[in-house]
């Protein structure tokens, strides 16, 4: 194995010249590309992915009816364009219903892999759908899907074996149920109880007997009403300068899909813990006007800095997001503070405009202290925020004009304005500007931008380009600059980021593609090598190479190279990463087998690479590939009738050259790691 990874450059390539290659299919390779690119440039991010994989399965379990989906309702479709869906609807107006999915081929600019993705949420039904609200009727045609899930890593991490006070209080298996009923798009119900290894079941730690909660039911597309919830949900609006507390995708492989299409309100029974929104959300109104409005009341995690005579909290220090309650620490601070919230949004569309007003209130119960970080100077602090926003999209042609520009209550604005074009057959364009004042503040909020929403101004421009039916480019050029200290950078900094991919969109089962991203930005130099705090320039550039092959309705198969090179200083690191893919569905579709072998061989952390994973339904992994290592996991998939699914995860990971993973209470002694988890899967 030493001299496998000694020379692991040439086994690299040729391994990858002489292996095909897998399509990934859950999610689709576009989402795949997307969540790969969100873990490399939103490193910190918490978000939880588990959402968008619920909104996927709710399209696809009752499809919209393609004949009379409103634009709004196409362009929840994460795979099409505004422009793919001005060509439906003027097809639909000058040609009436289609008739069958043979027809989305005469569309223009809608090519064979965009139709490949959207017919699983489509259905071609002649007569507009009328809902049917009858109680008899929802209990006997509802749908309802219940997971149980368990999964365990062995070896036992340290915080496990410690017996003081700063051990974790449960046990090394994480659980999750969820359940979810449905009676066509009109009625939902959702209920998710989750808990991470180490968290403590029961009492006296655990009030509700498990950590997580979450739960809501919904009404929706009942005449004017649009949406009804009580429970917990997301909010979207706008570009997500003001009010976007869900999942919103930035810098990627796509290019030129950065104009956010906000979806109003949004049932959640997500894993998340602390990014959403407990209490009554309704939309209501016609197609030329819609009010949002809503309530929201919701315990948040706190460190407690000052607490008075009978110990309860008078100000915190900071709002963890982590969502972890394993040490008596962690629970100490869980649901130290309320965050009570307001307000709305209006929609107004009159031809080819769309104008939108947004208006929150933020409380919390304790008020937040200002920070001692320099960094942290000029977020929010106290208890009281408002924002609001006025945003607009507008239609000609065959370019879409969009902004939003924001301010909270102390007057310090955020804006954006863009413009996605479609210039000629076959050719997007893109256009996007930031101004982000240093001074703006947000509690759940989202804008296109680098790192969020403080103190950034940046262009980026995108461009996909269909050069012909077998080669497609994608590319984007982003600029950016900070007015003000950000962690680990003591000073203003800026930087820029490109990407450039060719795609080779498939034929016969085969696919494939070439990325090459490069992005330079200043950090704080060396303390070692400067005697004052000064900035350098780090370089981090990734080149990938991807194929896929599917040579039997059965079997599928992928291969990827991947390369990244490190640079601050005097400081150069290369990596490599290359991995196989297997998928195998038996004759009789029971059983389904996905695997991946991967060799890493990084110097550090530095020069990590990504890479999206296969695992259980509505469990995403997208880990860090670093060191020098190799990585193995299979994934099985039984349908043992209609309605029970099992579904098993065993990964390995073996570390060259260590004897230790990770650090501090999550250390694992020795050179390997296994993760298996376990899901049962009931539909009915």
């Amino acid at each position: 194995m030493a001299l496998a990874m000694k020379h692991l450059p040439l086994n690299l390539l040729l391994l990858l010249l002489f292996s095909p290659a897998l399509t990934a299919q859950e999610p689709s390779q576009t989402l795949e590309y997307e969540l790969e690119s969100l873990a490399e440039t939103n490193e910190n991010s918490e978000t939880d992915l588990t959402q968008l994989a619920e909104n996927l399965a709710s399209l696809e379990e009752n499809p919209l009816a393609i004949n009379f989906a409103t634009a709004q309702e196409l362009l929840e479709l994460p795979f099409i364009s505004p422009f793919q869906v001005d060509e439906l609807l003027r097809y639909r107006e000058n040609s009436g219903p289609l008739l069958s999915r043979y027809e989305l081929a005469a569309l223009p600019g809608w090519d064979r892999n965009t139709i490949r993705r959207v017919l699983p949420f489509v259905q071609f039904s002649s007569q507009a759908p009328a809902p049917e609200l009858s109680l008899e009727k929802a209990w006997r045609y509802a749908r309802h899907n219940l997971i149980l899930r368990q999964e365990v890593d062995v070896p036992l991490r340290e915080g496990f074996r410690r017996n003081d006070s700063s051990g974790y209080l449960g046990p090394p298996l994480g659980g999750y149920l969820r359940y979810r009923g449905q009676y066509g798009r009109h009625i939902q119900l959702g209920l998710l109880g989750q808990h991470d290894p180490g968290e403590p079941w029961g009492g006296p730690y655990q009030a509700t007997g498990i950590d997580h909660l979450a739960g809501f039911a919904a009404l929706k597309d009942y005449g004017k009403l649009q949406e009804l919830i009580l429970g917990d949900y997301q909010a979207e609006f706008g570009q997500g300068l003001a009010l976007w507390s869900s999942l919103a995708f930035g810098k990627g492989a796509n290019a030129t899909g950065v104009q956010r299409f906000a979806s109003g309100f949004r049932p959640f029974s997500g894993s998340e813990e602390n990014r959403f929104f407990r209490g009554l959300a309704v939309s209501y109104g016609p197609e030329q006007w819609q009010a949002d409005l809503f309530y929201s009341r919701h315990a948040l995690d706190a460190n407690v800095s000052l607490v008075d005579s009978f110990q309860n909290p008078e100000l915190v220090s900071s709002l963890p997001s982590t969502g972890l309650h394993r040490t008596f620490t962690e629970l100490a601070n869980k649901n130290q503070n309320t965050l009570s919230s307001y307000g709305g949004h209006f929609t107004y569309r009159a031809g080819a405009w769309e104008w939108g007003l947004t208006a929150v209130q933020h409380a919390l119960s304790t008020p937040l202290a200002a920070s001692d970080r320099l960094y942290r100077r000029f977020r929010f602090k106290g208890s009281q925020l408002q924002n609001y926003s006025l945003d607009f999209q507008y239609r000609l042609r065959k370019h879409s004009f969009f902004g939003e520009v924001a301010s909270d209550d102390a007057g310090h604005l955020a804006a954006t304005a863009g413009l996605e074009s479609h210039p000629a057959p076959g050719l997007f364009t893109s256009l996007v500007f930031r101004a982000l004042d240093k001074r703006y503040r947000a509690i759940y909020n989202a804008p296109f931008a680098e790192t969020g929403s403080y103190g950034e101004r940046g262009a980026y421009m995108g461009l996909r380009w269909e050069m012909a039916s077998w080669l497609h480019l994608r590319g984007y050029l982003d600029l950016y600059e900070f007015s003000w200290l950000r962690f680990g950078v003591d000073a203003p900094a800026g930087g820029r980021e490109w990407l450039v991919q060719l795609t080779y969109p498939g034929q016969k089962g085969l696919s494939g593609y070439l990325r090459w991203n490069h992005e330079t930005r200043q950090v704080n130099a060396d303390e070692a090598s400067e005697p004052i705090a000064a900035l350098a320039r780090q370089v981090r550039q990734r080149w990938r190479a991807h194929l896929s092959y599917q040579p039997h309705p059965r079997w599928e198969l992928s291969s990827r190279l991947s390369l990244s090179h490190y640079q601050q200083e005097s400081r150069r690191e290369w990596g490599q990463m290359v991995f196989q893919d297997l998928r195998y569905t038996t004759p009789n579709k029971i059983w389904q087998f996905t695997s991946r072998f991967a060799l890493i061989r990084t110097p550090s952390f530095a020069s990590r690479l990504y890479a999206y994973e296969n695992d259980v339904l509505y469990a995403f992994s997208i880990p860090a590939y670093f060191g020098r290592a190799f990585r193995f996991y299979l994934l099985t998939r039984a349908q043992l009738n209609e309605w029970l699914t099992l579904e098993m995860r065993y990964a390995r990971s073996r570390f060259f050259y260590r004897q230790e993973i990770s650090s501090g209470r999550q250390t694992i002694s020795g050179p390997q790691q296994h993760q298996l988890s376990l899901q049962l899967r009931l539909s009915f």
